[in-house]
């Protein structure tokens, strides 16, 4: 469980107005490969951002 907690403090952003947001780097993809970080993120409402 460490490990996944680690991973999920790693993926938050401190993006003011915006506070779920998360970076989706390091998942694993269906070809073996994996995100790239810094590319792909996920939030709950964009419309908050500063």
């Amino acid at each position: 469980m460490a490990i996944l907690e680690a991973m999920t403090a790693d993926r938050h952003l401190p993006w003011e107005g915006c506070y779920n947001a998360r970076d989706l780097g390091g998942l694993p993809l269906t070809d073996g490969g994996e995100t790239r970080w810094g590319t792909t993120f996920r939030s709950d409402n964009p419309q908050r951002l500063t």
